[in-house]
C-alpha cells in the first residue's frame, strides 16, 4: 500500500495555480431527514443533499495578490464578487490508473482571513463552499 506526501498537493483557480499554497482542506457533508413514525422498532433516516466546504491556507505572495494578478488576487476576486469559480485540489498522486489525484468542480469563495505576527511571515487563509468532484488518475 502506497502512501501520498503532502508536499506534493497543489491548488488551481480555473486554470492558474495559486502560489504559496501551504495546505488546503475539504470537507463534504450529507443531509439526513428522520423518517421514524411511532412504532418503528429503531430508527430511520433518508438521505438528504450532499455539501463541501473547505480552506486553502498560503502565504502571502504580494505580487498575486494585486488587482490585476492572478491566483491569490482571483480568489480574492471572487470573494468581493460572488462570482463562482473552477477550484481544482491536486494531493499530487502519480501512481497507477485509477488513483485518486484530488478534486475539482464549482465553489464560492466564502471566507477570507489575514495573520502574521513579528515572528513570522503574513498567512491568509481563503473558505470555499461547493461540491468538488472526485479525480482520478486516467
Amino acid at each position: 500500500m502506497s502512501r501520498i506526501h503532502g508536499r506534493s498537493g497543489v491548488v488551481t483557480i480555473g486554470t492558474e495555480e495559486i502560489s504559496g499554497v501551504t495546505s488546503f482542506s475539504y470537507d463534504v457533508t450529507a443531509d439526513s431527514t428522520d423518517a421514524t413514525a411511532m412504532g418503528d422498532p429503531a430508527k430511520e433516516y433518508l438521505g438528504g443533499l450532499k455539501d463541501g466546504s473547505g480552506t486553502v491556507e498560503m502565504r502571502l505572495v504580494p505580487e498575486d495578490f494585486q488587482a490585476s494578478a492572478t491566483g491569490q488576487g482571483d480568489l480574492y476576486d471572487a470573494l468581493s464578487d460572488g462570482t463562482g469559480v473552477t477550484l481544482t485540489l491536486e494531493v499530487g498522486n502519480t501512481g497507477e490508473t485509477g488513483d485518486l489525484t484530488g478534486y475539482t468542480g464549482s465553489v464560492i469563495v466564502n471566507s477570507f482571513a489575514h495573520s502574521q505576527s513579528f515572528d513570522d511571515v503574513v498567512n491568509i487563509t481563503f473558505g470555499f463552499q461547493g461540491l468538488l468532484d472526485p479525480a482520478y488518475k486516467s
